[in-house]
């Protein structure tokens, strides 16, 4: 009994320092940290920061790898100190945490990471694959663990949680991010103001696939052209709005002489 006290209490701990270090990075970059709740399956707890959706890359990163960092030098802690529990369970803190599920610190790494490449929401639809996969690999896991250790249906139950909330977090941080960039006024969550790129289109592109280009490191002055020549100018808050609207897409913002 004592020893499922003293692992219980360890596990507290252990998520609580995970989950401060999350918070302390976040303050000292500036980033202003939501209320603690509790995490999945009511396991570990949780912080939303709402302001890391338009932060710089490099803010968004060191956010993330906090907590998986303070988790990993507590398991050394553990390792060196001879106490197993401490071991154990920073160990599988760090090494779930860092799994590619949109709820978890690996999801989000890999997330922010892919936005440099293809924009925020083509990034979050393709983490919802990556995600589903991941899920789908611990509900494999889980039926193994049901047949071997009746009736123990932990890890099932979790892929199960993870799938749905990564789901809605998806739905969620999208929508955010839109109306972030509608009422941020072009600046990073410290303040700073966006890089400005610029993005060329065919005429008629559906605003649906531009969009998918978009990220919350930079402003985008969007190009539509036909042929060699540019025959519209439309920015990026200006086709946001559009969708929100479910108006057509501007085309008449600028003229320019082919």
């Amino acid at each position: 009994m004592d020893n499922i006290v003293d692992f219980i209490l360890i596990f507290a701990l252990s998520a609580g320092a995970h989950e401060l270090a999350h918070v302390a990075t976040a303050a000292r970059l500036g980033i202003r940290p939501g209320r603690v709740r509790l995490g999945t399956l009511g396991l570990g707890l949780s912080v939303p920061m709402p302001g890391l959706l338009l932060a710089p890359r490099g803010k968004k990163l060191a956010v993330y790898s906090a907590g998986p960092a303070a988790s990993l030098a507590l398991a050394l802690i553990g390792l060196a100190l001879q106490i197993n529990a401490l071991f154990l369970v920073n160990t599988a803190l760090f090494l779930f945490n860092l799994l590619p599920a949109r709820t978890l610190d690996g999801g989000q790494i890999l997330i922010t990471l892919l936005a440099r490449r293809m924009g925020f929401l083509r990034a979050s639809r393709a983490m919802r694959v990556v995600s589903a996969a991941t899920c789908t690999a611990i509900a494999a896991l889980g039926v193994a663990q049901l047949i071997l250790f009746p009736p123990n249906f932990t890890l099932l139950a979790l892929s199960i949680v993870l799938y749905f909330q990564g789901v809605r977090c998806g739905v969620v941080e999208s929508l955010a991010f839109t109306n972030a960039l509608l009422s941020a006024d072009f600046k990073h969550a410290d303040g700073r103001a966006l890089a400005t790129k610029h993005l060329r289109f065919q005429h008629g592109t559906s605003p649906a696939e531009i969009l998918c280009y978009l990220d919350g490191d930079s402003r985008a002055i969007i190009h539509m052209h036909s042929g060699c020549s540019i025959t519209a100018i439309t920015t990026e808050e200006e086709l946001l709005r559009n969708l929100t609207q479910s108006s057509p897409p501007p085309t008449d913002t600028e003229t320019q002489s082919p």
